[in-house]
């Protein structure tokens, strides 16, 4: 469905998760609110969900698969979806 994007650049040190998109969504990491996108977070390996909030728009899910290296990672996510009204 294209409406997704990943660029995984190298790094060293600790790793980040990038999102650069849907700017000005709430960005949730596995319920827990990260801050307005664009943003970015610590990458911790394994499977995780974020979710985008927009007061006024349909949230939506993902789920994604962080492997455990020193890569920095970035997503560009679809715009939300405005509710019907």
């Amino acid at each position: 469905m294209g409406d997704i994007t990943q660029t995984v650049t190298d790094t060293a040190g600790n790793a980040l998760v990038y999102i650069d998109a849907p700017e000005g969504a709430q960005l949730y990491l596995d319920g827990v609110y990260v801050g307005i996108v664009p943003t970015n977070f610590k990458k911790n390996s394994g499977t995780h969900e974020v979710s985008f909030r927009m007061d006024g728009y349909e949230t939506r899910s993902y789920t994604l698969y962080f492997e455990e290296d020193d890569h920095n990672m970035t997503f560009s996510f679809a715009d939300l979806t405005k509710t019907a009204q």
